[in-house]
């Protein structure tokens, strides 16, 4: 597996659509999510933009109701998967993947982030984990939501 680190570049660089490295992606869930909330856990999805050269992670998450918001995404990019219990977010909640990165984007602004690429020999692998923020009104808590882990390869 490729350190992250040389992934960096995702984040600072635009990689060259004409010269993009990879054609397919291959994604493994692993673990469990978790949501202390409305126990529905989100979910993490992956695909490929070959045309613009970008990895694309989809977090799915109920809307909420009665009260209760969705504020935010997360997601999580590191390049080891793990598996530590994270009692302080819910029962049964745990961090599946090591964090190199950690994004957040507000509700209004959607749940896919697109990445781009950086331009460097394939494979490249990137373990991902996604996450949700609720705002309850009731008690003005807020409350995390954890998907499952996913393992991303690009060839």
């Amino acid at each position: 597996m490729r350190s992250l680190l040389a992934v960096a570049t995702v984040f600072t660089t635009s990689a060259v659509v004409a010269q993009c490295p990879f054609t397919t992606v291959v994604t493994q869930p692993h673990g469990v999510g978790c949501d202390p909330t409305f126990f529905i856990h989100p979910t993490l999805t992956g695909a490929l933009n070959v045309p613009a050269c970008q990895l694309q992670l989809t977090v799915g998450a109920f809307a909420g109701c009665c009260g209760t918001v969705l504020v935010g995404t997360l997601l999580a990019l590191g390049d080891q998967p793990l598996s530590v219990p994270v009692p302080q977010l819910g029962a049964n909640c745990t961090l599946l993947v090591q964090p190199i990165v950690l994004l957040f984007v507000p509700s209004t602004t959607g749940a896919t982030f697109s990445l781009p690429l950086p331009t460097v020999l394939p494979p490249l692998t990137v373990e991902a984990q996604g996450g949700v923020l609720y705002f309850t009104t009731i008690g003005a808590s807020f409350d995390f939501a954890l998907s499952q882990g996913l393992r991303v390869t690009m060839s």
